[in-house]
């Protein structure tokens, strides 16, 4: 049985509360969709349409509507009216809510957990189309507790408000603007997906943040137990005749993986915040890595959760104003696929995962051209001061890297290809131009960016702009004498370092230097494949006792793993074992190469992600 409560609240009793237009006419709207056979399909009979109630009357259809009845399969509840965040929870204004007493005479989120936890429908849907219902997420630490979910199954509920803690949500003479939104992609005028006969909740999310933004609202998007399906309302763009054993995998789906899914909620919601404020590529990978191997036996339910995961986790990064952090989160929920790589299915996703990731790339890389084109400082930080020297060429070397990108990970040939061929060498040309000082290497943690750069550079036969960016980083490394800061400095030892380079004394940066250099041994590798070891050749005795190394794994089957065991550490000194280019070629290593295309690709992300591996296999 498909249950919905729907509350839509105009009128209200306190003089503090200002009465609204739209919430009713958007409640009878959501209504009228959800017990359309043919569109929302829930019980006509069960459920229950409020306008303008009492608190009392709120429990009252919970009482009426779902206790004591046969079970509820699919769950809905729908609140449009005033919304208020206090003391750390969220609460709906009924009718004859008191601003001076919301605990007591307000409908609170909290509430309505526990009322879920209760009754345990099959899977529940939450929308609210209220102000500051972004607070919600606020509550989240109440139902993540166990005494609240008890030892039963993890509850399943996903979570829509179509504004953020700080915003209040729009009407319009039609109705609210996030309910419209819903609306549309329930009748099928706004494209969802066609790949399921029911309409996610969290698919129906992430296209009303796309839609609403700029409008002032931010809708944010959730679920508890990602492992189920949310078959939130039918999908009108479904034309697939044979769907009947689509109930029967979701009764599976939810019955294997909603224990061993219950200890990750609380880390997944972590991340999910953390998108916002504290953003960490490898944490991420980690603990994505720990959740899908709870699923690692059953593939297709690996495949449908991270789905799920991907687009509650995208809602959030699209919400950035950081350009990179959607493709980030993307990329690194690819990588945490690289263990269960070689199945059709998890394949098949991570496909559509990097297909994601180009198209990403290519948003920023379109912005950032036009951005060059209009201020030849975009990529200067205010305020940054002499940590400039030192900030301005990583953010270059990413740039190049992330726009590498596309041209890598998309098959050669075909207007994808080309348009991506075509952007990438808008980049690289811009910054050669414009930003020529700062194509340097300061640090180790640039070398993947350069090879994954100077890779893209050479597959496309750019051999001018190939040339010119090994001739930056070399002539740096010869100027340092190959001294590249290590990993996780900061403050007083970057200072150091600058001040270091700049003097040609480095006895105050000794500590915070990396050597051997895997920086110099892309240099020397990729100026020998272009054919330009001779010129490199008659400076490299400055380079005298400098060591350089490369780190080749067996396989690249942990090459998703914060650290990379199982492969040999390779290691050369400029005057001893070499004193020529080309000498380095009869020492170097057999390199495996990935073992299909989607591992390469899936290395390739890995290896910026992390930014402390090098694929060598590009330059094999």
């Amino acid at each position: 049985m498909r249950v919905a409560i729907v509350v839509g609240c105009n009128s209200y009793d306190s003089a503090l509360l200002d009465q609204l237009d739209a919430a009713e006419l958007d409640a009878k709207s959501m209504f009228n969709i959800l017990t359309d056979n043919e569109q929302g399909g829930y019980s006509a009979e069960y459920s229950q349409l409020l306008l303008s109630p009492t608190l009392e009357e709120i429990k009252d259809a919970f009482r009426l509507k779902l206790i004591g009845h046969e079970s509820v399969e699919t769950f809905t509840f729908y609140f449009a009216g005033h919304g208020s965040v206090r003391s750390g929870g969220f609460y709906m204004l009924p009718r004859d809510t008191r601003d001076s007493s919301l605990a007591l005479s307000a409908f609170s989120l909290s509430d309505l957990f526990r009322i879920i936890a209760d009754v345990r429908p099959n899977q529940s849907n939450i929308v609210i189309d209220a102000c500051e219902a972004g607070g919600l997420v606020a509550d989240l630490t109440s139902i993540l507790k166990p005494e609240l979910l008890g030892d039963a199954d993890t509850l399943s509920i996903t979570l829509l408000a179509t504004a953020a803690k700080d915003e209040g949500a729009g009407e319009e003479s039609e109705g609210g603007i996030g309910t419209q939104a819903i609306v549309k992609c329930i009748k099928g005028e706004d494209f969802v997906q066609a790949h399921s006969p029911m309409l996610d909740l969290m698919e129906v999310g992430r296209h009303v943040a796309k839609r609403l933004k700029g409008t002032g609202q931010t809708p944010v998007v959730w679920g508890l137990n990602l492992s189920a399906t949310s078959e939130f309302t039918t999908n009108r763009h479904f034309s697939e005749e044979t769907s009947s054993s689509v109930r029967i995998f979701v009764k599976e789906w939810e019955a294997k993986s909603a224990k061993s899914l219950q200890a990750h909620a609380k880390s997944l919601w972590d991340l999910h915040t953390a998108i916002g404020s504290n953003w960490n590529a490898s944490h991420a990978i980690v603990t994505l890595k720990k959740a899908f191997s709870a699923l690692r036996d059953d593939p297709k339910i690996l495949a449908g959760f991270a789905r799920r995961v991907r687009i509650s986790l995208m809602v959030k990064a699209e919400e950035s104003q950081d350009l990179s952090r959607p493709f980030e989160v993307s990329s690194a929920l690819a990588v945490a696929l690289l263990q269960h790589s070689g199945n059709e299915t998890i394949d098949q996703l991570a496909s559509e995962i990097i297909d994601e990731v180009n198209i990403l790339v290519a948003e920023m890389c379109d912005q950032f051209i036009l951005d060059l084109e209009s201020d030849d400082y975009a990529l200067l930080e205010q305020g940054a001061g002499v940590g400039t020297l030192h900030t301005l060429p990583i953010r270059v070397t990413k740039m190049l890297a992330w726009s590498a990108i596309p041209v890598l990970c998309t098959a050669p040939g075909g207007q994808q290809y080309e348009a991506s061929k075509n952007r990438f060498q808008k980049v690289v040309d811009l910054l050669l131009e414009m930003y020529t000082y700062s194509i340097t290497p300061v640090s180790n943690l640039q070398t993947a960016g350069w090879s994954v750069s100077l890779a893209a550079l050479r597959d496309l036969g750019l051999q001018d702009q190939e040339e010119l960016l090994i001739g930056h980083l070399y002539n740096k490394l010869v100027r340092t004498q190959g001294r590249l800061l290590r990993e996780n400095v900061e403050g007083d030892a970057i200072l150091n370092y600058i001040l270091a380079v700049d003097s040609n004394d480095y006895r105050e940066a000794v500590y915070s230097i990396d050597r051997p250099s895997e920086t110099l041994a892309v240099v020397l590798r990729c100026a020998h494949l272009a054919g330009l070891g001779e010129l490199l050749d008659d400076d490299l005795w400055r380079l005298d006792g400098s060591g350089f190394t490369a780190y080749v794994p067996e396989n690249y089957s942990n090459f998703d793993e914060p650290v990379v065991y199982g492969g040999h550490n390779y290691v050369w000194e400029v005057g001893n074992q070499v004193c020529r280019t080309r000498e380095l070629e009869k020492d170097w290593p057999v390199i495996p190469n990935p073992k299909s295309a989607i591992e390469r690709k899936l290395c390739l992300l890995s290896s910026l992600l992390y930014a402390d591996r090098v694929p060598w296999f590009c330059f094999a």
